[in-house]
């Protein structure tokens, strides 16, 4: 027989105290389950201008039906491309999803994917940019003159990287080096890209790595990848990885037909493996060096992102989902202003974007 234990008695104080500690906890595992496995739109609505006017954040459960969570404001004054109200692209990292855009957007946290809020006292005030990424410890939002880093997604430090550009390279961002447009970040590294700029750094303030394109070139499709140690640099004129972000080496994921290339520009780590497009194929490595072949037998979207058993693609406003491994894509049937979608898993965010 067991010995009943004693009933320790609490004073009121006490259990008062550990009432509301139950519930505080309560609500949070609430929040945490409601922001597993789902995926989440960022994109925006074209207003008379025909630029984007009003910034959009979409989530779905299943990758088919959506709901809209936030809706940002028209831009009312000085609207141009860099003030728009675009929402760009979005991580985690540190308990908080992070959402950047234009200018007319600034950066939005949530932690629970539904309640989003502007980081900067008016929105347009604090940092913005194309893109997002998180490497472990921190998060970084690179433009083309300035680098805005942060731990919490909440207060950012921003360096003028102007300096080093010109003493690395003689020129400053706006003397046709131009934006940052798509970042990835792992283990510590970042690595970012943009039209005819391409490098790392660890800490947003200083580069690791930094080359550009000679005056007149200007780089054409392109993507960045990260996962399981390794960083992939997708470019229809040549493919490259690294595993930190400085030495880089050519990368040829299928070798039988070597102008498919310039269909190789996006895809997705998924936790598990890369996942590439290709014109008629999707391609599959779990260590980004040896690769699986899919024929694809139908459709054959930009991939974005994957989750819930299935990959993600689009095309503007226009979903499509494959459930056997990129061999067949269908269309969903509600359209969404989304530029691009992502899939958290509760502890990860699957996709990266920007541009």
């Amino acid at each position: 027989m067991k010995t009943a234990r004693p009933v320790l008695s609490l004073p009121a104080p006490i259990n008062c105290f550990a009432a509301f500690l139950c519930l505080i906890l309560s609500a949070g595992l609430a929040v945490a389950q409601d922001v597993e496995n789902v995926f989440i739109a960022t994109g925006g609505i074209r207003g008379p201008s025909k630029e984007i006017e009003t910034g959009t954040i979409h989530i779905s459960s299943d990758g088919k039906r959506w709901e809209p969570v936030f809706t940002g404001g028209l831009v009312k004054d000085h609207f141009t491309h860099g003030t728009d109200n675009m929402v760009r692209a979005l991580t985690y990292g540190n308990g908080r999803l992070v959402a950047a855009g234009n200018k007319g957007i600034g950066v939005l946290t949530s932690t629970d994917g539904r309640n989003w809020k502007h980081v900067a006292e008016e929105p347009g005030e604090g940092p913005g940019g194309f893109t997002i990424a998180f490497d472990g410890e921190k998060f970084l939002i690179p433009t083309a003159s300035h680098f805005h880093v942060s731990t919490d997604g909440l207060n950012w430090e921003t360096t003028n990287m102007s300096d080093q550009l010109r003493e690395r390279h003689g020129v400053g961002p706006w003397d046709g080096v131009g934006h940052v447009r798509r970042v990835v970040g792992q283990n510590g590294v970042f690595v970012f890209a943009g039209g005819r700029r391409f490098g790392a750094t660890a800490d947003g303030k200083t580069f690791l790595h930094h080359e550009i394109l000679p005056p007149g070139e200007k780089r054409g499709d392109y993507h960045l990848l990260a996962g399981n140690g390794r960083f992939i640099f997708l470019s229809e004129e040549g493919h490259q990885t690294s595993t930190d972000g400085v030495k880089w080496e050519p990368l040829v994921i299928d070798s039988s037909v070597p102008e498919i290339v310039k269909s190789q520009t996006s895809g997705v780590w998924t936790g598990e493996a890369f996942v590439v497009q290709g014109k008629d194929a999707v391609y599959r490595s779990t260590d980004g060096l040896q690769w699986e072949v899919i024929p694809v037998e139908s459709g054959n979207p930009d991939i974005t992102t994957a989750g819930n058993g299935f990959l993600f693609g689009n095309v503007w406003q226009a979903f499509r989902i494959s459930e056997d491994g990129g061999k067949t894509w269908t269309q969903i049937e509600q359209e969404i202003p989304a530029r691009q979608v992502y899939f958290f898993d509760g502890e990860q965010m699957i996709g990266s974007g920007g541009g």
